[in-house]
């Protein structure tokens, strides 16, 4: 879970330093470490990262289906799981698996 937590937050631009990664998208700016990452358990979370994914619609359809599929039965695991295959799926095809570091400066 935690390391699928870590592939999305990386997959929506948080930036990972040496104490965890700063929300991007979400919150403040603050750190939020990984165990911080609220993925699996929000939809406050989760949404934004399924909107990013339906942007993103150079993957196969299949995945975004599933995506959707698992949204119109409002099932919050399925979903997280839809995205996360997504984006293995996403990164297999793409040259986005890159990880931003920021050094703080």
């Amino acid at each position: 879970m935690m390391n699928n937590n870590k592939l999305i937050a990386e997959f929506m631009g948080f930036y990972r330093t040496e104490k965890g990664y700063i929300m991007g998208g979400f919150g403040d700016g603050t750190f939020g470490l990984a165990e911080e990452l609220h993925f699996h358990t929000s939809w406050d979370w989760l949404m934004p990262v399924a909107e990013s994914c339906f942007e993103r619609l150079d993957v196969t359809d299949t995945s975004a289906s599933e995506i959707q599929r698992q949204l119109s039965v409002c099932d919050k695991a399925g979903v997280y799981e839809a995205i996360v295959e997504f984006i293995k799926e996403h990164n297999r095809t793409t040259d986005y698996n890159k990880v931003t570091y920021y050094d703080g400066q």
